[in-house]
């Protein structure tokens, strides 16, 4: 099922990023105009991250395919975040992606800071 492997690829990017230190707020914010992967502290920088998924980078990278127009809905879902969260509202902030496939077997990271802007 493919809800289910996104599932476990972005609950094992969960445990990825908590090993480098980083506190999950929420998963999985779905508001229109889309869905924000994991929301985390990092330090006190709130940090919008977008999980990728490829099976192999044989045909590119995961990281590059988050294009322009998903990260303009990444940004205005994360606005609409930071309204409804007064607690973050002058927090920093910042956008990864972590580009997740599969060598040898185990499911490598690839985590991109600061990947775009707003």
């Amino acid at each position: 099922n493919k809800r289910e492997k996104g599932d476990h690829i972005e609950q094992q990017t969960q445990c990825f990023l908590e090993k480098r230190q980083l506190q999950l707020i929420e998963k999985n914010y779905n508001k229109p105009p889309g869905e924000i992967d994991l929301i985390m502290l990092d330090d006190d920088v709130v940090t919008f991250v977008e999980v990728r998924y490829r099976a192999s980078d044989s045909h590119g990278h995961a990281v590059e395919t988050v294009n322009r127009q998903k990260q303009k809905k990444l940004i205005k879902t994360s606005l609409l975040f930071l309204q409804e969260n007064i607690l973050y509202q002058t927090s920093p902030c910042r956008f990864d992606i972590v580009g997740v496939s599969t060598y040898n077997g185990q499911l490598k990271f690839d985590w991109l800071k600061n990947a775009f802007y707003e």
